[in-house]
């Protein structure tokens, strides 16, 4: 009986073993071996479920919008880069006395000019706009002085002058006695010291039939008032004026010179006026600039610091190429359309229009706003 015993013992040990990993110590006993168990989570560092497990991709670095500067949340809308200082300079090339009846010539330079122009020359080919440099002749018969002015592109006027002096060719014979010459002629006007005159904006496009408009500045007295001028009245014709600021009818295709002239010393100042074909190329016919909307704007409620913007809505057709221009820059800007699009800045209390025009092949095509920016 106890043989038998044994043996049924030994069978079931065996069916423990084989089915449930069980070792026996003896033939009454037997212990449970730990029964192995797979992960249920990823290492750490790691995320996903096993068997598939990964190291996760980084957050992408936060960058601020387009326009703007800085690390979020400190994004901020960069200054405008203001236009660099204006230089000009002007030369007599070669003596600067010859006899009378030979050339002096004057070279000149300029940069950063949004237009040169000349006075004081003899007949209207020296006077008014002129290249941003050049090297030509001109021939006076007494002491002359060249004025070459430079309008910045920041708006500051920049004048240099030369003097030309003549002298009698050879001594001749002495001349007979003549009577005693009367009192010398007054002067001609000349600037006074301190007083300049700029003219904005430096260049306006039309086509025939339509007008546009230049405003003078005189600083530097308290008699502000001038007077205005076309050297080409069958191109562009003086139309109307009101205080310093005067409107010209384009009449026909050309280019001619306007000139602001100061009441209180005679010194000039000049636009250019462009006037097209009235058949325009239609590439931007389509053109708009509708926003911001022409309005006063406060530096205070547009959130203050030194140069608050609005973003500019406009619409330039395919084949169209257009820039933005600022009347006066000191009072409203407005940066060109490029990355994330322009921006109207509001810079100094005053009033300006912001134009978005057709060059080239589109001159003659334009939408504009005009603002005002308030403390």
């Amino acid at each position: 009986m106890r043989l038998v015993r044994n043996w049924v013992v030994l069978a079931l040990s065996t069916i423990l073993v084989v089915s449930f990993g069980c070792k026996v110590r003896d033939y009454d006993q037997c212990v449970t071996c730990p029964t192995s168990t797979s992960a249920t989570t990823c290492p750490s560092g790691q995320v996903g479920t096993p068997p598939n497990c990964s190291i996760p991709t980084p957050p992408p670095t936060p960058t601020c919008p387009p326009g703007q500067v800085g690390t979020p949340p400190n994004c901020t809308i960069p200054a405008p880069t203001p236009a660099q200082a204006p230089s000009l300079t002007v030369n007599i090339v070669g003596p600067e006395t010859v006899p009378v009846g030979e050339e002096h010539r004057i070279n000149w330079t300029s940069a950063n000019c949004a237009s040169v122009s000349r006075s004081g020359g003899p007949g209207t080919n020296w006077n008014g706009p002129t290249t941003h440099s050049g090297n030509d002749p001109i021939k006076v018969d007494k002491d002359t002085t060249i004025t070459f002015t430079c309008v910045g592109l920041n708006g500051s006027v920049l004048n240099k002058s030369v003097t030309l002096k003549v002298s009698n060719s050879s001594p001749g014979p002495s001349p007979s006695p003549s009577p005693s010459p009367g009192p010398s002629p007054t002067p001609g006007p000349s600037p006074g010291p301190g007083i300049n005159i700029s003219v904005q904006p430096s260049t306006q496009v039309c086509t025939p039939g339509q007008s546009v408009s230049f405003t003078a500045t005189v600083t530097g007295t308290s008699n502000t008032g001038v007077s205005w001028s076309s050297n080409s009245p069958s191109i562009a014709a003086l139309s109307s004026t009101s205080g310093n600021t005067a409107t010209f009818t384009c009449v026909s295709a050309g280019n001619t010179g306007v000139r602001a002239t100061a009441n209180v010393n005679g010194a000039a100042a000049f636009g250019t006026i462009g006037v097209n074909s009235s058949v325009t190329p239609a590439a931007c016919t389509g053109l708009s600039f509708s926003g911001p909307p022409g309005a006063t704007y406060s530096k205070a409620s547009l959130g203050g610091g030194s140069t608050p913007s609005l973003a500019a809505t406009y619409t330039v057709p395919a084949g169209c190429e257009a820039q933005f221009q600022s009347s006066n820059p000191n009072f409203v800007d407005v940066t060109p359309p490029t990355g994330g699009g322009a921006r109207v800045y509001f810079l100094n209390p005053g009033t300006a229009s912001v134009c978005l025009r057709g060059v080239r092949s589109g001159a003659g095509f334009q939408s504009c706003q005009s603002y005002t920016t308030a403390p």
